[in-house]
């Protein structure tokens, strides 16, 4: 899985837990594997930012294992009955 490489966050750290928040309340509308994915890779990269206090930190850790298990799992990442689903996932994942 490619690693987060988002210029911005670099600058700004917390763009990336906005970000975070963002996807996570979608993620039980569209559901995509791709949307998942990306919540995993910006908890893995939150675990790893420095200048994030370490409780913050270690609950992004924890967080991106479960994630992984997750995606591993392919858990709940069946197709919403939507047609437009796929589109919506690849439309929010592009912003």
């Amino acid at each position: 899985m490619s690693p987060l490489t988002i210029p911005e966050y670099r600058e700004q750290p917390e763009l990336a837990i906005v970000a975070l928040f963002y996807l996570l309340s979608r993620f039980p509308y569209v559901g995509c594997a791709a949307m998942a994915a990306s919540i995993q890779r910006h908890f893995d990269w939150l675990s790893q930012e420095p200048r994030l206090p370490p409780a913050v930190q270690r609950a992004a850790l924890d967080l991106a294992s479960q994630w992984s298990e997750v995606l591993a799992a392919g858990a709940q990442l069946e197709d919403v009955p939507d047609a437009n689903a796929d589109r919506s996932c690849r439309s929010i994942l592009s912003k």
